[in-house]
């Protein structure tokens, strides 16, 4: 899975936004604000990866345990699939 074409991070002011360009702004219509571990969540799903390999990528990067890493994946995934963000490949 990954984000859709047409979605891009900004990061004003300490600040992390996803925010819709193109044709997504008619399906997306504006912009998230995302905090530290959302936007890193956004930027490995950039390119294609799976759910498995997220939470890999969140337990080293924050030195979190597996289910609470996973917890905040899903969480994360969810939010998104709910919004029509996501592509599966």
């Amino acid at each position: 899975m990954k984000l859709k074409e047409g979605l891009i991070l900004h990061k004003m002011a300490g600040e992390c936004m996803m925010i819709a360009v193109g044709d997504t702004v008619k399906e997306f219509g504006g912009y998230m604000m995302l905090n530290e571990t959302a936007e890193f969540i956004a930027r490995q799903l950039m390119e294609d990866i799976t759910e498995e390999t997220l939470v890999d990528a969140v337990c080293a990067r924050y030195d979190v345990g597996r289910e609470r890493a996973a917890g905040s994946v899903r969480r994360s995934l969810e939010e998104l699939e709910k919004r029509g963000l996501l592509e599966e490949k």
